[in-house]
């Protein structure tokens, strides 16, 4: 299964990136292909610790087509104050694609959040 990872980021230090990059981690352990923005900011060369964050329809632009390549979206903690993880939600719940946290997946209860 391919999971677009989704969570908080602008107001977090180094953007979050820590727990995106955790949370990727130990989905690819568990057997899972994933997506995250987090990996793709930083191969584009984007350091967390010194550099400013684009507007939210750059990211849009990149990340929503991402969700629609998914099979689910996986979220970290923190999502629901998330404007960017919001919209990536809405997209992939209206599509009808299942959204899952990364505990529920990691702990085998593939139970789609009800958001």
């Amino acid at each position: 299964m391919k999971l677009y990872l989704a969570g908080p980021m602008r107001g977090y230090s180094e953007f979050n990136f820590p727990a995106f990059n955790r949370a990727a981690k130990e989905l690819r352990e568990a057997g899972y292909e994933v997506w995250s923005p987090a990996e793709r900011d930083l191969n584009e060369g984007f350091n967390p610790q010194t550099d400013q964050a684009r507007s939210l329809k750059y990211y849009m632009r990149l990340d929503l087509p991402a969700v629609l390549d998914a099979d689910a979206v996986a979220v970290l903690e923190g999502w629901e104050r998330s404007t960017g993880a919001k919209l990536e939600i809405y997209v992939a719940r209206a599509c009808g694609m299942p959204v899952y946290t990364v505990e529920t997946i990691l702990d085998h209860r593939l139970i789609p959040m009800d958001c």
